[in-house]
């Protein structure tokens, strides 16, 4: 019986010590194909309903571009009337990446605006809303850099317009602080 408690304690100090060392190597995510609800990541940093895609963005998305960018992972919004180009490849809480790199985004409407409002909230759980404020730039984009409080699957809801008249919802999973998203 002894024997058998040593063996148990000898391991479970194995598989929890490498997590607990101050140098240890940053972690990287590997988030599966599909969504299985809010709490689960897809591939490329979607979660809920929404799909991570890496082909051509819509051809509204494409101002300011020289050509359509290829390759870098979008979402789309619910209706498909905005989108998120994640030049971050996949978010990651309070924008701690390991490697210096930043959250970036760049939104786009499939209509003009200078009124875009973008709110994320957790898509499970409470948590105080975060509000994405930037101006517009080529009638129908606003950069922006998305340092989100905690990991997890976050909706994001866009509304611009007369009266934000216009909307659309999309949810993204925030990677935990530390973390490198997986290569593209």
């Amino acid at each position: 019986m002894q024997a058998l408690v040593m063996t148990l304690a000898v391991a479970a100090t194995v598989a929890v010590a490498p997590g607990c060392t101050a140098n240890a190597p940053p972690r990287t995510a590997t988030p599966s194909s599909v969504a299985q609800g809010p709490g689960e990541p897809t591939a490329h940093g979607g979660c809920g309903n929404t799909q991570v895609h890496t082909g051509p963005i819509p051809t509204w998305a494409n101002s300011g571009f020289s050509g359509s960018p290829t390759g870098l992972p979008w979402a789309t919004g619910t209706p498909p009337t905005a989108i998120a180009i994640l030049y971050a490849t996949e978010l990651v809480a309070h924008g701690q990446r390991p490697d210096g790199s930043s959250n970036k985004i760049l939104w786009a409407t499939e209509t003009s605006t200078d009124q875009l409002r973008i709110v994320a909230r957790p898509a499970v759980g409470a948590g105080s809303p975060v509000a994405i404020n930037n101006p517009t730039t080529n009638g129908n984009q606003v950069p922006s850099i998305v340092d989100l409080p905690a990991a997890g699957c976050w909706t994001f809801q866009l509304t611009w317009g007369a009266a934000q008249s216009s909307r659309s919802t999309l949810q993204l999973w925030v990677l935990p602080q530390h973390t490198l998203p997986p290569a593209a």
